[in-house]
């Protein structure tokens, strides 16, 4: 195992370096809502459930879901859609989340090199 000062080491390059996501072995860190969108984007609905328990936000539960799915009261991919939608809602207001500023190409040339 490694210790305390690799780690910090380690979290400090990756921030560093503008990573737009990095792990910690428990949870991901995001730097704009896009870094969550991206991230949930090619979960399905194990995989989602999985990955958002770290995170405990209060979403509807598991078992509710599974029981309208189970129904075939509503179809899953509807499900899933709407879980990702709550997700990234609650996780951007929580983690206090911004949209991402994209810097025009033409910025590149109204830096100063005087």
């Amino acid at each position: 195992m490694p210790s305390l000062s690799v780690i910090v080491v380690s979290l400090l390059a990756d921030l560093l370096s503008e990573a737009p996501i990095w792990h910690d072995r428990k949870m991901m860190i995001f730097q704009d809502i896009q870094d969550l969108e991206d991230w949930l984007r090619p979960l399905d609905y194990v995989q989602f459930w999985h990955a958002v328990e770290p995170y405990r936000f209060s979403m509807q539960e598991r078992d509710h879901c599974d029981e309208l799915i189970a129904g075939g009261k509503v179809d899953p991919a509807l499900i899933l859609s709407g879980l990702k939608f709550m997700a990234v809602l609650e996780l951007s207001a929580s983690l206090n989340l911004k949209n991402r500023i994209r810097e025009p190409v033409t910025a590149q040339y109204l830096t100063n090199i005087h």
